[in-house]
């Protein structure tokens, strides 16, 4: 009988240990979308959509890419990047997703506003961008 308590305590510290992993295994997974390199790379691939969208100039490009970083390391973004792994958001539809909260911001879009020309603008109010 005392080999089964003991056999049976070894199976439940065992299970508990291997969730340990599980749940390390996830945070580790979150960590790497906060990661600045992970979060340089969303914030290249949305620049190179607004300046297709946009026709951004290279000063503008820069000007979009520390609007896009802001908004990706804000709380609210670092929030809704956490629930994805970094296969989803760098996947086409992840993508496009970001880009539809980042123009979906009214601060960044008060932001892209301020740095882009009379046509530009035009563009953007054309885009018809949703609420986030």
């Amino acid at each position: 009988m005392k080999k089964v308590l003991v056999i049976m305590c070894l199976l439940v510290v065992a299970m508990s240990y291997g969730q340990d992993l599980k749940s390390m295994a996830t945070s580790t997974a979150t960590s790497k979308v906060l990661n600045n390199d992970y979060i340089d790379k969303l914030a290249s691939d949305q620049v190179k959509k607004l300046t297709k969208k946009f026709n951004l100039s290279e000063s503008q490009q820069t000007q979009a890419t520390d609007l896009v970083m802001k908004q990706l390391r804000s709380d609210k973004f670092q929030s809704m990047l956490s629930k994805y792994t970094p296969e989803q958001l760098m996947s086409s539809e992840g993508s496009d997703n970001i880009t539809k909260a980042l123009m979906g911001s009214d601060s960044f879009k008060k932001d892209m506003g301020g740095m882009l020309d009379d046509e530009q603008k035009k563009a953007m109010k054309k885009a018809n961008l949703p609420k986030y």
